[in-house]
Formats: C-alpha cells, structure tokens, sequence
C-alpha cells in the first residue's frame, strides 16, 4: 500500500513529545479504527425496505432499547422505534448505506455507531436525541449536512472527525445549548466556536462576540487558507487548528490572551506570525511540525512559552521581540535567532 506524504509525515510526528501524547494517540487511534471499518465491506445491497418485519430482524436490540448491532446491508436503513441508544460500532464501516431514518425517541449515539459510513449524504437528527459522542460519524467520507434538533445537550468534539465533505451543521433556533450560522457549529450565545465543517471556505473572518475557538473547532480543514480573528476573541483552544494543511495567513489581534497546546499543529504552509502583546500564555507544541514558519513578532513582555513550541519548524526560523523578555530566554535556549524591536 503507498503510503501518502500526509501519512508520513504523521509518523514522523509518533515521536514527538509526551505532551503531546493525548492529541496525537486519538488521532492514530481513530485512523487505524477506520481502516480496519473501511474495507470490510465494499458491496452494495438492494432489497425491498418496505418490509418493517425484514428490516427488523437486521437489528440486534437488548432489553433496553440498546442497538448493539446491525447485520443488514440495506441501501436505506429505518432504525425501529424501539431504539433508545445506538451503541459502539453498531454500524461501522456499512459503506452501502446511503441514508438513515432514526426513530423517534432516540436519545443517545455511542462512539462509532457509524464511522466509517462513506455512502452516508446527510443526517437529519429527531428532535429526542440529547448526546452524541466522539467518532460518532467519522470518516462518512460522503457526509455534506447535518441537521441537529432542540434537544442535542452534548456534542463531543470529534464526532464528525474526518467527515471531508461535510459544508454545514444546522441547529434548530430553539436549541437552548447551540446555534449555528453559515454552517459552522457554536454555543447558544456565539461566544464559543465548537466545530467549523471540514469543507469550509478558503476564507474564514471570525464573527464579533465570539471569544473563545474551541478544542478541535477547525481540526482537519483542508480548505481553509485564511483566518481573521475579531477584537474579542480571548482564547484559541487544544489542536484548534490542528492539521489545517493550507492555512497560511493568521491575524491574531489585540485581546488574545491563550493559545493551548497543538493549537496550530502541522499547519504546514503556515508562514508569518505576530503575537501580540495581550498573549499571556503559549501551550506545548503549539506550532509544532509549522515547517513554512520562519517569522515571528512576539510583542508580549511576559509571555510563557510552553515545551516545543516552535519544534519542527522551519530550519532558519527568527523570533523577533523586545530585549530582556521571556521570549529571548526562550529562543536562546532552543538556539533560535532572535532580532530586536
């Protein structure tokens, strides 16, 4: 099998530090779930789904209303209204099925229910439903919109992990816990962004309100090039950025204060940077694998760098800062050059 340059240089990246050991373990955890889901079976089925008895016997239900497995291979799959939880792998890697109709009164959809689903277009969630968690949907390659009711409580960050054609998440307007605009994901309030679809657009300005990027909010969005941020926004949360292959013009502003751990891990087209001089704090390998990186302005007087910042970065990279700050300590002992403001 050939292996991709993506791929390699995600094993390259095996080895980086402990800290970053909970980013990288979930995320080669997930791909080697999905290659194993994938390919196991890539027939398609037809068959006459009007058949309630037929498509009720491809279902393994236990007493409390849990699927714990489907072992159809219907094109159109109608969950029966029994189902209260769709569990672990229920689904996974049923490429044949195209769509889904949930029942009424489901609640909750387990880790993996459906990863691995490539046929699947769009999700159209019943209004029941409150918890949906991590990998739930990742790698429906296929999947372009998903639509989520007023009682979704919990969406866990990487439930559409690796979903590359998803272009909008709706939410209904009487969700009290979210809302939703241009297809991108945030808090009722819009003070928080949860999840950008990995098919967005090539230019993103952050709306104004928002102060906080969530934990993996822009994770894997391979379109995206340019990011504008507002004047409020405070905090850029874990691998926010994480794995965004073309990004490379950032404009932080004024105001920032956080920048957590693998926040713009292997953003590799990523080239200048300015931090400005609100920025309290960097987290460990913020930057780390950012190989086109080679300026950065630090105007911050006390700024705390994490471990391996700027590690894999560019071979002739520059900080640029004020005399006596805890950005020179820093680049001196990583052996950066610095220039003085």
């Amino acid at each position: 099998m050939k292996i991709s340059h993506k791929n390699k240089f995600l094993t390259g990246l095996c080895f980086a530090p402990m800290t970053m050991f909970t980013i990288f373990s979930v995320y080669f955890q997930e791909k080697a779930n999905c290659m194993e889901t994938r390919y196991r079976d890539n027939k398609t089925y037809t068959s006459n789904v009007k058949d309630e008895t037929k498509i009720s016997r491809n279902f393994i239900i236990d007493e409390n209303g849990k699927l714990t497995n489907y072992v159809g291979y219907e094109p159109i799959v109608v969950i029966p209204d029994t189902v209260k939880v769709i569990g672990r792998y229920a689904f996974s890697g049923h490429n044949e099925i195209k769509s889904v109709i949930f029942p009424k009164e489901l609640l909750k959809i387990e880790s993996y229910a459906f990863s691995g689903c490539m046929g699947i277009t769009k999700l159209d969630m019943p209004d029941s439903v409150l918890c949906m968690e991590d990998f739930a949907f990742s790698s429906c390659t296929s999947l372009k919109r998903v639509v989520l009711g007023p009682g979704i409580k919990k969406i866990e960050e990487m439930c559409f992990a690796f979903c590359d054609s998803l272009e909008s998440i709706i939410v209904d307007d009487d969700n009290p816990h979210f809302s939703s605009e241009d297809g991108i994901l945030y808090d009722k309030l819009y003070e928080c962004i949860i999840r950008c679809p990995q098919k967005c657009m090539r230019e993103i300005s952050i709306k104004s309100g928002v102060k906080k990027i969530g934990k993996y909010a822009f994770y894997g969005c391979k379109s995206l090039h340019k990011i504008s941020f507002n004047d409020e926004l405070e905090e850029i949360g874990e691998a926010a950025f994480f794995d965004c292959d073309y990004l490379k013009s950032i404009d932080f502003k004024e105001g920032l204060k956080f920048i957590e751990r693998g926040a713009f891990l292997g953003c590799l087209r990523l080239d200048n940077i300015s931090i400005p001089s609100t920025i309290e704090s960097i987290g460990d390998s913020a930057f780390y694998g950012c190989k086109s990186l080679k300026n950065i302005k630090i105007l911050s007087t006390d700024l705390k760098l994490g471990n391996h910042v700027f590690k894999e970065c560019s071979s002739d990279i520059v900080i640029t800062t004020f005399p006596g700050t805890p950005a020179v300590e820093f680049a001196e002992n990583k052996h950066i050059m610095v220039n003085f403001l």
